[in-house]
């Protein structure tokens, strides 16, 4: 992706969905992983929207 090779978007975007979502579920805070849910929707529409 740093190369401007997009084809891996969706499988990049799904893989750092579930590893910071694994790392969060870790502190069996509910209100957490709904802050992380919200940011990354944000983030991710944000970021790939330019």
């Amino acid at each position: 992706m740093l190369a401007g090779d997009e084809t891996q978007k969706e499988l990049w975007k799904r893989y750092d969905w579930e590893f910071h979502r694994s790392l969060i579920q870790a502190s069996n805070s509910h209100n957490l992983l709904s802050l992380h849910a919200t940011i990354f929707d944000k983030y991710y529409a944000i970021k790939f929207c330019f």
